[in-house]
């Protein structure tokens, strides 16, 4: 019987115990899985300028006790721009399987005399990342103080996948989405506007596509706040078909090549 008190005082106390709030978000995620790879090239002009992949890796990963999408975008030019301006780039991140946010984003830039190796650290649970940066001469790791940031925030790529996830069947033309975004050590509200659906022609043949755009803020390097335009795949997939860019150099436009490892078919024409 004193045993019996002893396991029933017991569960009261657990039972009024204050409960860990789950940070968590959970997030309909019916357009990508692992596996996915997409292949894509720049053109400047009539001139193919750059070629990219985006690769989602065929395991799920681990980080910070989490279930998480690894995703690499590599990027790099051709070798007739090399000549002009040599590209190296390597872009990840890993995606929370659950709430589609990242809990680790790293990017390796190599662009001629500009090069960096960053890598940040997210701690939800208490609203906060760590930036940390390789001092490339010394091989030095620093680490900045936390950053305060808010619920939900993500990075320039697993923004993008968050997108992927979001319902556009009850958007407005003109209607803008909102993200929490955090970028060279800075968070700002990322806003995209719903700009409609048009047909395209890719590569992979004529798809039904949803028309977006980031709202740029004033910058050395985009011309304009509606400088940038983003077709996704107006399906269960939404794969970014295309992405057209207006600089102040000149316009840029990547186009699909390749798609292979979607979780659904693509809405052709």
């Amino acid at each position: 019987m004193r045993n019996l008190v002893v396991i029933l005082f017991s569960l009261l106390l657990i039972a009024a115990a204050p409960q860990k709030k789950d940070h968590y978000r959970k997030v309909k995620n019916t357009s990508f899985t692992r596996g996915e790879h997409l292949t894509y090239y720049a053109h400047y002009g009539f001139i193919t300028a750059a070629e990219g992949e985006v690769i989602m890796d065929e395991n799920i990963s681990s980080i910070n006790g989490r279930p998480c999408y690894k995703v690499d975008v590599f990027g790099k030019t051709t070798k007739f721009f090399d000549v002009i301006a040599k590209v190296r780039n390597h872009w990840g991140t890993y995606i929370d399987t659950t709430s589609i946010i990242p809990q680790k984003f790293y990017r390796y830039i190599d662009e001629g005399s500009y090069k960096r190796n960053e890598m940040m650290e997210y701690d939800h649970e208490h609203d906060s990342l760590f930036v940390h940066t390789l001092d490339l001469e010394t091989r030095e790791l620093k680490r900045t103080d936390p950053y305060a940031v808010k619920d939900n925030i993500q990075d320039v790529l697993s923004g993008f996948y968050y997108l992927r996830t979001f319902d556009f069947s009850n958007l407005a033309v003109g209607e803008l989405i909102s993200i929490n975004g955090f970028y060279k050590n800075k968070a700002f509200d990322f806003k995209v506007r719903y700009e409609g659906k048009e047909v395209i022609k890719t590569k992979l043949g004529k798809i039904r596509a949803l028309k977006i755009a980031p709202v740029m803020p004033k910058n050395s390097v985009f011309d304009g706040e509606n400088s940038i335009h983003l077709w996704l795949s107006d399906d269960e997939n939404k794969i970014p078909l295309r992405v057209k860019t207006e600089m102040f150099i000149g316009s840029i436009k990547l186009d699909i090549l390749t798609a292979e490892g979607l979780k659904n078919p693509l809405n052709k024409v």
